[in-house]
């Protein structure tokens, strides 16, 4: 709740948030504005902490289709234009500031392939940024100011631009106080967990949990095929996982948005891979799926079945579906189109994409370019 007697405070560019975008543009506006950082407490502080967990420890942080425009064409003006390819220019600017980086296929990772290193490029770069520990909670749009808790103390920050980069719901983020989203006053899509294991109709059985299965996997809302793609299933307690699984829940949950009662089907074809024959012996089924055929009754080469039934939890999602709707933003600037002073980057917005580099790789493109473009206004 506001407060004309609170405490307040004078800043040039407030950041709040230390993801890919929060940081990169910290990094870049400190060069002409004076930025304040700022990131939730936490016992063991560390800024970009997803950073040092994304992709297993080896951040995947980039996609050559970034680079080649091949992504939904409602996301396509966040990585080029007219004039500009901003995803060339990003990695551009990581080269000529002597960050090394290798290709495998159309994945981008640090040259060592260890997240440790894009973080502490990142960390060298933000030295003449002010860090604080502190929440937001509210912004007042029309005056400029947003209501920050350091500690126990109710602090009203003036500023001159607002970069709110607070991520969604996903990894450890079952606190989500949605007060933050109302107060700008803008239209958005609860949170739902993605890129994350699912829950299904059937129980699995307990000879199949923590084993995989290669194959073509198939998604179907009712008869209609929403989503394929060939890779590792993994079983589990209570049903699947994997990469593929994982793609899929974008797909699943753009079909629950238009039908919430629709029917989601798996389909796992594990004949589908180079080298099965029609004659494949049983012999050379592994043990468990054998037993999975005999126990349903399915007859062999014959792809397995099973329902959707829910996502996991949050906790155990890579990434959160939903956001700020993209119609409130203005995509030359990424500033709201409300308020042109505010930026909402990263997985504030409702951009959801798949595994494999694309949801940092655009995070970062935004923040290098809200960054570049804030470094170049004027400042206080």
């Amino acid at each position: 709740m506001y407060n004309r007697f609170m405490n307040k405070k004078n800043v040039d560019v407030l950041v709040i948030g230390s993801g890919p975008a929060g940081l990169l543009t910290s990094i870049l506006a400190q060069e002409e504005r004076k930025v304040t950082l700022i990131e939730k407490p936490a016992k063991e502080f560390k800024l970009a902490k997803r950073i040092l967990v994304s992709g297993n420890g080896r951040a995947n942080f980039f996609n050559q289709d970034l680079l080649d425009g091949r992504i939904k064409p409602e996301y396509l003006p966040f990585i080029m234009d007219e004039s500009h390819i901003y995803a060339k220019d990003f990695l551009s600017y990581l080269e000529q500031e002597g960050f090394s980086y290798v290709k495998d296929e159309k994945l981008f990772y640090p040259y060592f392939r260890r997240s440790e290193c894009l973080h502490s490029f990142l960390m060298e770069k933000c030295k003449k940024v002010d860090i604080l520990q502190a929440k937001a909670v509210e912004v007042y749009p029309e005056r400029n100011e947003i209501l920050v808790l350091e500690e126990e103390n109710k602090v009203i920050y003036h500023y001159q631009d607002l970069v709110l980069a607070i991520g969604g719901r996903s990894f450890d983020r079952n606190d989500y106080d949605y007060r933050l989203l109302d107060s700008l006053k803008v239209r958005y899509l609860p949170y739902q967990s993605m890129l994350c294991p699912v829950r299904t109709t059937e129980k699995i059985p307990a000879y199949l949990n923590k084993n995989r299965l290669k194959g073509l996997l198939s998604v179907y809302s009712g008869e209609r095929k929403i989503y394929e793609e060939e890779g590792e299933i993994l079983f589990k307690e209570d049903g699947l996982s994997g990469i593929a699984v994982f793609n899929s829940t974008v797909s699943i949950l753009n079909e629950l948005r238009k039908n919430k009662n629709a029917t989601i089907r798996f389909e796992l074809d594990y004949t589908s891979l180079e080298g099965f024959k029609k004659n494949t012996s049983l012999s050379c089924y592994p043990s468990f799926l054998l037993k999975y055929l005999k126990e349903k009754k399915i007859k062999p080469a014959t792809p397995l079945e099973f329902h959707f039934k829910e996502m996991y939890s949050f906790k155990e999602s890579q990434a959160s579906y939903g956001g700020i709707l993209l119609d409130e933003v203005d995509m030359k600037t990424l500033s709201l189109i409300k308020y042109p002073h505010i930026y909402t980057l990263g997985e504030m917005l409702n951009v959801n994409l798949i595994c494999g580099g694309y949801n940092m790789g655009i995070s970062f493109i935004q923040g290098y370019r809200v960054g570049k473009h804030l470094g170049e206004s004027y400042g206080i």
